[in-house]
C-alpha cells in the first residue's frame, strides 16, 4: 500500500483501523500518517473520544426500543381483547336476535363478518397508528391520519351500534 495517502483517504481509514479490523500494511500507513500529521492525529483522538458518548446512546437507544417494544406488545393485545370482546358482544347480539340457539354452521357462517366489522378496522388502526408515529417529523403524514379517522370513525359507529343493540337486549331482561 501506498504510504505516501492523502489526509482524505486516512480520515476514510481510520474507523477501521480504530476498530482493529485493518489490513496489517494499512495499520502501518496510518500510524505512519499520524505520526506526521496533526489534522489526522486530531481526528484520531476525536474518534478515541466517540466510543463513550456512543456507548451511552447505545444504552439509550436500548433502553427506548425495549420500551417501545413493550407498549407495541401491550396495544396489539389490547386491540385483540378489545376485538373478541366486540365480537363476543355481537354473537350474543345474534343469537338473541334470532331467539334461539344458532348452530355451528351459523356461527361460522356470522364470525367473519364480525371479525371484518370490528377487529379489521381495530388492527388497521393500529398500523396506522404505528405508521404515524415511526415517520419522520419532515415527511407528510396525510395517509396514516386519514386512515385512523376513518377506522377511527367507523369503530366508533360500530360500537356505539353494537351497544345499543346490546343495551336493548339487556333491558328486555330487566323489564
Amino acid at each position: 500500500m501506498n504510504s505516501d495517502l492523502s489526509c482524505n483517504t486516512i480520515k476514510d481509514l481510520l474507523p477501521i483501523y480504530f476498530d482493529g479490523i485493518a489490513s496489517e500494511e494499512t495499520n502501518i500507513c496510518v500510524k505512519k500518517h499520524l505520526s506526521e500529521c496533526k489534522s489526522c492525529q486530531s481526528e484520531y483522538k476525536k474518534l478515541c473520544e466517540t466510543p463513550e458518548k456512543s456507548g451511552q446512546m447505545l444504552k439509550n437507544e436500548t433502553t427506548s426500543i425495549k420500551i417501545l417494544r413493550k407498549k407495541l406488545i401491550t396495544w396489539f393485545i389490547t386491540v385483540i381483547i378489545l376485538g373478541i370482546l366486540l365480537i363476543g358482544i355481537a354473537m350474543f347480539s345474534y343469537s338473541y336476535k334470532s331467539m334461539r340457539s344458532p348452530s355451528i354452521e351459523e356461527i361460522i357462517s356470522v364470525l367473519p363478518m364480525y371479525i371484518g366489522i370490528y377487529l379489521f378496522p381495530l388492527f388497521g388502526t393500529f398500523v396506522a397508528i404505528l405508521w404515524r408515529k415511526t415517520i419522520p417529523k419532515k415527511e407528510n403524514t396525510f395517509w396514516p391520519n386519514v386512515i385512523i379517522s376513518f377506522l377511527g370513525i367507523w369503530i366508533i359507529f360500530q360500537v356505539a351500534f353494537l351497544l345499543w343493540r346490546f343495551f336493548s337486549i339487556i333491558r328486555v331482561f330487566f323489564i
